[in-house]
């Protein structure tokens, strides 16, 4: 084998764009991730405020935020009217999609 044929099998052997998922898995994969947030937050939120202040606390701590930056933008969530929400149907999260299994 020549040089240069072993130099191009070793820069394959150690290109990373192959190991990377394709963009559409990277995507259907952050959707997966958003979707089961979504989930997670609709099954904390039925355990009540408690549960949600301490895992805001819990988030804040372990995760090593700014407090002023968080409360800022609890601040500017807390100030959004709820009618207004209602009124646009921003008040709920989106159901689950479903899909059809062919047999």
């Amino acid at each position: 084998m020549s040089k240069s044929i072993l130099s191009r099998q070793v820069v394959r052997a150690d290109d990373s764009r192959h190991d990377r998922p394709h963009p559409l898995q990277e995507r259907r994969s952050a959707e997966l991730r958003r979707l089961r947030r979504q989930r997670y937050a609709q099954r904390i939120h039925r355990l009540g405020e408690r549960v949600e202040f301490e895992l805001l606390e819990h988030l804040i701590t372990a995760f090593d935020l700014d407090e002023d930056a968080v409360d800022r933008v609890l601040d500017r969530f807390a100030g959004i009217d709820p009618k207004v929400l209602r009124a646009v149907g921003a008040d709920r999260l989106p159901p689950s999609p479903i899909r059809q299994v062919q047999r």
